[in-house]
Parts: C-alpha cells; structure tokens; sequence
C-alpha cells in the first residue's frame, strides 16, 4: 500500500515555485522613479540657464535724455555753462570781480542739484562740479591774496605785543583757508602755514612764560622768609601755567618739561605747609600758657601733635615731613602732662627729707614707697618730659635699695658728728670718712689700703661730691665739704687746741680717731678734700702729714689741685648742715 500513501510537498519546493504578487512597471529598461529623477534634473538645468541668460544689460525700450526729460534742467545746466565761461574769461585778471565767487558758489548749489535729481549720469557732470569748485576756491584766494601778502610784510615790521599776536592769528587762519580748500597749488604753502603756527605759539607762549619766571622768584623770596604757604601758592601758580604752555604751545621754545617737573618737586616739597602754620600757632600757645594753664597747653600740644602725624602720613615727600618735630612735640605735651606729677613728687620728697631729718624713719619709709610708685609713674607714662625731676625718681631708687640700713647709716654718721666751735648749728666729722661707711653708702670702695677702720683714699673730688648727695638723702640734711673758712673755725685759737694727733702705722695708713670730743688728723693723717665750686676745674686740698709734698705737718696748708686727681694720700671729711645757713 506504500504506492497509495499520501505525500505531501517540501515547503522549499513550493517557494521556489510560486509566483511574485506584484512585478515592477519599466520603460525603455528603466523604472518610473529613476524617469522621474531624470525629469527633474532637467528642469533645474534650465532654470539656472535662464538666470544667467538674464544678469547682463538689458535694453530699455524708449529711452530718453534727462534733458530731453525736463526743460528746467537744461535751463540750469545752461545757466552753469555761462558762469563758468564768465569765470574763464576773467581768469587773466589778476583781482576778479567781487561776485564771481558767489556765481561760482550759485553755480555749485545748481550742479548739485542736477547730480541729485539725475544720479545715473556721464562723468562730464562730476568733472564740471570739480571745475566749478576748484574755481571758486581760487577765487577766494586770489581775492584775500592782496591782504595774505599785507600781513606777512606786517610780521616783518613789527616787534611784537598784541598787534603781532592779531597778525598772527589773521594770517594763519587765511593761510589754513587757502591750504585746506581746492584753489591752485600756486597758492597754496603748507610750510609757512607750521612756521606761522610755531610764531604763533611763541608770541602767545612768551608773556605766559614771563610770568612764569617772575612768579617763581617771588616764590623762592618766600621761601627765603619761611613763608611756606605762600610759597606753596606761587609755585603752584608757576606750575599751572608752565603746564598750560607745555599743552597749548608744545613747539615754542618756552614748553620745559623740566621746569613743570622741578616746579612739581618744590610743590610737593611744600604740601603741608598750611599745616604747618597750624602747628607753629598751637606750639606758640602751648608755650604760653604752659605755666599757668597746664591743660590747656596739652590741649594745643596734642592738636599739633595729630596734625604733623597726619602731615607725615599724607606727604612723606614734603620737606616738612619730620620725625625730629613729632618727637619735639611729645616731649612738649609730655612735659606739660608731667608738671603736676612732679610737683607731687616734690611735696612728697619735701616729706620724706623732713621724716628723715627727724629720724622717723618708720613713717619715712611708706613717704620711700610712694615716692618710688610716683618715680615709676613719671617713666612709664611721661618718659619723654623734659622737665627735671631733680634726682628724685634715682634719689627714691636709692633710698629704696638702702632702705634697711638707713638707720644704721644715720647712726655711725652722727656718732661722727662734732659741732664747730663758732657755730654749733652746723657739725663736721671729727674724722675722716672711712672706707667701711664709703662702701656702704656708695656700695664700693676705691682704696688701695684697704681697711674698714681707715680712712678711704683714692678717689677724686667728684667722687666726693656724689657721696655727700647719697649720704644728704639718707640723713636729710644738707651734707658737703668743708670750706676753708669752717676748716680753720675747727682748728680754734691757735690752731691746734681741737686738735689731737694720730700717729702714723707701719703701712702710712693711720686709723681714724675716735674721740666724740675733739676732731681727729685736722693737719695729721690724709690729705683732704674741700668745698669748690663745681663749674672749676680744681679745688683745695688741706695737707696732711702722710705726704710731704702736700704741706708740712702742724701749718694747716691749702693745696690747690685738680679735680680728677685720684692719690692713696687723699681722703676727705664731711660737714653737716642742721639749719637754714
């Protein structure tokens, strides 16, 4: 049954054998849209022919003359015609007639208004408007010619002044009309036009600059009398005007860029000085009423003080620009602010000397405290016062450091102390200063023998002095050295009746003696300095016995010798004044 079995197709069979639905139309081998690009390619083509074909010139049909166009034209152009052989005929003469540069000018207007009304027409009728324009230029020149030439033999005559300047200005505005319009070259003259304009600029620039150098003299005269501020004034005004020249007549002879730069200088040199003058009139009435009205001084200080901070500030160039003054003047203010202090300080000083003086020194030492505090006061707050404290911010230094020992010092100092025998209100030592009490005062010892018990030597005169000023602190009394006078008043009737003599050790050093009752080594033992004034280069010396050369024993010699001098034969004894001399 294998030959009645059903078989069905391969379905790769079947679309190989059936058919298109649709089959494409074609013409000539080709489709209908590759015929209708083809179409359309063609008519582009002949389009762009088309337009080239048109860009050229075309032909206008009836084409007629402007002329032909419009009777009024031709009326003007004939009119123009006219005037220009007007103008040519009476070119030969050598001053045309007074209105034929208007006829030009009237001829100008009406070629113009031909050239606007017809636009599109031949070069004949620019190159008229050229001629007429040309023409009428050299008309103008020929007729202001006459007076060109009148003011140049003018500038030759004269000398200068105003008459020139109007020349001047007359004849180059002619020369700038004649270059700058369409006249003949035979007229024109370009290099006389730069020279008359630098002439010009000299003749106006020459009083300018006259004034200029006499305003710097009065200026430098103002300088010379410290008038600053009208110094300042003048050469401002100088320096004004040198730049208005500079700018105006760059080309003149009289524009200096160095002046302006120098007058510049001296301007800046000078900002500050109404400043100044401020300051001078504030400083004047500080001064014035510095005793009197202290606060009111320091009001005036101060005010100055701002102003030459902010002068410094704003013209560091200025020759009033100054650190000196602004120091001068805190040093003023400061001095003023410090007046009140150092009054307390005195009263207080006053205090302390009396508490010592009294030997209360329990009381003496809180006046030390406060007199210390205000002394620290005046340097930290008033460190540039010139006033003179006296001594007394070192003088409450002083005490302060030796402040536990004062009454120890007062003690050996009056067990000292012997009246004079004439005058009981003032004592001397009875003997010479020792070096234990010298080094204690004055915290160091200049002898070359040492020894407490003796007597200090080695030291000079102005050492003397500065021991007697710290020994007057701590006792509160006038201390110094003996006059000759007191010296001779202590030696007595016959000299020598307070005396006691003191014998002289193995090593030239002899102690002090130490009778309360009689003086010691008056003409025996060292040498010894006396009172002198202190603007002199020497002063006495009472002779002792240790060195031969200065005197013999037993005559009370006075040697005069310097100052400076420093000898192990010369010690010294202090007087001790307890009342008002």
């Amino acid at each position: 049954m294998r030959g009645n079995e059903l078989r069905f197709p391969d379905p790769v069979q079947i679309s190989s054998l059936s058919m298109p639905l649709e089959e494409p139309r074609k013409w000539l081998g080709m489709s209908f849209p590759a015929w209708c690009g083809i179409f359309a390619m063609l008519g582009l083509l002949a389009g762009l022919f088309y337009f080239l074909i048109n860009l050229g010139p075309r032909k206008v049909e009836n084409l007629q003359l402007p002329m032909a166009m419009n009777g009024d034209q031709a009326r003007l152009s004939r009119q123009i015609d006219e005037i220009e052989q007007r103008y040519l005929r009476l070119s030969p003469l050598r001053l045309p007639p007074a209105n034929m540069e208007q006829e030009l000018a009237q001829a100008i207007q009406w070629q113009g208004q031909l050239l606007r009304v017809d636009p599109h027409t031949d070069p004949d009728r620019l190159k008229r408007l050229n001629r007429l324009q040309v023409a009428k230029d050299t008309v103008r020149a020929r007729l202001v010619w006459d007076r060109v030439e009148k003011l140049e033999n003018d500038l030759v005559l004269e000398g200068g002044g105003t008459e020139r300047i109007a020349a001047l200005v007359e004849l180059l505005q002619l020369r700038r009309e004649i270059n700058r319009s369409r006249a003949l070259a035979r007229y024109k003259d370009l290099v006389r036009e730069a020279q008359l304009e630098r002439d010009l600029e000299a003749v106006q620039a020459e009083p300018m600059r006259q004034q200029v150098e006499e305003t710097v003299i009065q200026a430098e005269a103002a300088m010379a009398l410290k008038d600053w501020a009208h110094a300042l004034d003048l050469y401002q005004r100088a320096g004004a005007l040198i730049e208005e020249i500079n700018q105006l007549f760059a080309r003149s002879r009289y524009a200096d860029i160095g002046l302006r730069n120098r007058l510049k200088s001296e301007e800046n040199s000078l900002q500050g000085a109404a400043e100044l003058a401020e300051i001078e009139v504030l400083v004047v009435g500080g001064d014035a009423v510095a005793f009197e009205r202290s606060e009111l001084a320091a009001e005036y200080y101060q005010r100055a003080i701002t102003l030459q901070q902010s002068l410094n500030e704003q013209w560091s160039q200025s020759r009033f620009f100054s650190t000196t003054r602004l120091e001068q003047l805190t040093e003023k203010l400061q001095t003023v602010l410090s007046r009140d202090l150092i009054a307390t300080m005195k009263r207080e000083d006053e205090a302390l000397t009396g508490l010592l003086a009294g030997r209360q020194l329990l009381v003496a030492r809180a006046k030390i405290t406060a007199l210390e505090l205000l002394g620290l006061q005046l340097v930290q707050e008033l460190p540039k016062s010139r006033l003179s404290d006296e001594g007394l911010g070192r003088k409450c230094r002083y005490l302060s450091a030796v402040e536990d020992s004062i009454r120890e010092l007062q003690d050996d100092v009056y067990d000292q102390l012997i009246p004079l025998p004439k005058d009981k209100a003032v004592m001397l030592m009875k003997g010479e200063v020792t070096q234990g009490l010298y080094a204690r005062v004055m915290k160091f010892n200049p002898s070359r023998n040492l020894g407490d018990a003796l007597s200090v030597d080695s030291l000079s005169w102005y050492e003397t002095q500065e021991f007697c000023l710290r020994l007057s602190w701590i006792l509160g009394l006038q201390v110094r050295l003996p006059l000759r006078d007191e010296v001779l008043n202590a030696l007595g009737d016959g000299r020598k009746s307070f005396v006691e003599k003191s014998v002289v050790t193995s090593t030239d050093a002899v102690l002090v003696g130490q009778s309360r009752e009689l003086y010691s080594d008056l003409e025996g033992n060292l040498a010894e300095w006396l009172w002198a004034e202190s603007g002199t280069d020497d002063a006495w010396v009472l002779a002792g016995q240790v060195d031969p050369k200065l005197g013999a024993a037993g005559t009370a010699p006075f040697v005069l010798l310097l100052k400076k001098t420093r000898s192990r034969e010369i010690g010294f004894r202090v007087f001790v004044q307890f009342s008002e001399p």
